[in-house]
């Protein structure tokens, strides 16, 4: 029988022992059944990350106000209304969140609808909002871009979105008419 080299006898040593890991876990995972699914999935869909789904696909813009009537919020809604085609084109979803540190915890609004209470509450964990109002930019690939407590210009938005990599290359290929 041939030797096997060093290197594929240590990855099948590691294919083995994960197993073996695995086998473990949900050998100890049988004596504690999970809770009952209705109760465990819906307080993880409340505690879910609105933004995850988008991943890849959008590149979502939170606003974070302590209410309603918070002038540079109203603000900067207005910048995002009066630019719908920029904002489209460059595949951005606003999400919206007001009344931090109100008893409730606060109202959100994505692309989709009214958020949750614990998709509020992811992104007012996620994002640590520290003023009256914070706007924050995510890239598609999930990581912040850019934060400002102030109004955002709707030039140095799109301009920090023109300079992304990934943006370039849609930029690229909708000049080619290869848009998807």
């Amino acid at each position: 029988m041939p030797r096997l080299p060093h290197i594929v006898r240590w990855e099948m040593g590691l294919v083995v022992g994960l197993v073996l890991l695995g086998g473990c876990q949900s050998t100890s995972n049988a004596s504690n059944p999970p809770p009952s699914s209705s109760a465990s999935s819906s307080s993880q869909d409340d505690m879910s990350d609105p933004l995850e789904p988008l991943a890849w696909e959008k590149r979502p813009v939170v606003l974070f106000a302590s209410h309603a009537d918070q002038k540079t919020y109203d603000s900067q809604n207005e910048l995002l209304q009066e630019h719908t085609s920029g904002v489209e084109e460059r595949h951005i979803a606003i999400f919206r969140v007001i009344g931090l540190g109100e008893e409730h915890g606060g109202s959100g609004q994505g692309p989709d609808g009214e958020l949750a209470a614990g998709e509020v509450q992811a992104l007012v964990e996620r994002f640590e909002p520290d003023s009256p109002f914070t706007f924050v930019l995510v890239g598609k690939d999930t990581s912040e871009k850019l934060r400002s407590r102030e109004l955002v210009s709707i030039d140095a938005l799109f301009n920090t979105i023109d300079t992304m990599p990934m943006r370039q290359r849609e930029m690229e290929e909708q000049q080619n008419g290869d848009t998807p």
